[in-house]
């Protein structure tokens, strides 16, 4: 594909939405969900660039749903922020995640027989922990699911089930971050902020989060209007 690949996909996949509300988009993908094989727990992968919303929508999506559980891969970090930034800083982002932890709870909800649960890590966004919180401190409890929604920047699955993209204009994920760190007292110079967004969209997003777009199932090509998403959806011809 091109450099781009959400300009090939406008051009090769079948436009099948315009202009939907987030209620709108959030039936289409329970739909296109509801009719994969219900032989199992299906995988699927929702990605997007930082601060683009994808947290919402996952959630939102999974209680939709409601046989559903997401997580996101910000939940399998190794280590803390001191260790991350000193091993691997300035190097792949991939590495910051023990993705063999996240195929082994992958492959463990989908074992899952009646009655059965597990625990799940959640990303501390205080203190950057998240796998290393230790098992019996994992909060999230879940049982047998029919789907599981793994949301974040990066593709960490081998095959997913079905993948979605939610592409969201850059210069809106930048309000979007500084809005949400200035809020959360993460940080209170925005031109701090903005700085750090335009880095890490050199490092991280163009290189490793838009070239995932290429192998989607539907694209979610976002506009905003009055503060608002309205989704245009590109979905992947049959094969």
């Amino acid at each position: 594909m091109t450099a781009n690949p959400i300009t090939e996909i406008r051009s090769t996949y079948a436009q099948v939405a315009t202009g939907l509300d987030d209620e709108g988009a959030l039936n289409l993908l329970a739909d296109r969900l509801r009719q994969l094989p219900d032989t199992g727990t299906n995988v699927v992968t929702l990605l997007g660039g930082a601060a683009s919303g994808k947290s919402v929508l996952a959630k939102r999506l999974a209680e939709q749903l409601e046989d559903a559980v997401y997580t996101t891969t910000e939940d399998y970090c190794i280590e803390d922020r001191t260790y991350r930034r000193r091993h691997f800083e300035g190097r792949s982002p991939l590495k910051k995640y023990d993705r063999v932890f996240l195929k082994e709870k992958i492959g463990a909800i989908q074992g899952l027989a009646a009655g059965e649960t597990l625990r799940l890590p959640v990303y501390d966004d205080k203190t950057g922990i998240a796998i290393a919180a230790g098992e019996e401190n994992y909060p999230r409890i879940v049982g047998p699911v029919r789907w599981i929604i793994i949301e974040g920047d990066f593709q960490l699955i081998e095959k997913p089930d079905y993948q979605i993209f939610l592409h969201v204009p850059d210069e809106v994920r930048k309000q979007n971050r500084i809005t949400r760190d200035v809020a959360q007292g993460r940080e209170t110079s925005v031109s701090k902020i903005a700085i750090n967004f335009d880095r890490r969209q050199k490092s991280q997003h163009a290189q490793f989060t838009l070239p995932a777009a290429a192998e989607v199932n539907l694209l979610l090509d976002v506009t905003v209007k009055k503060d608002a998403y309205h989704y245009d959806i590109w979905e992947q011809p049959k094969k």
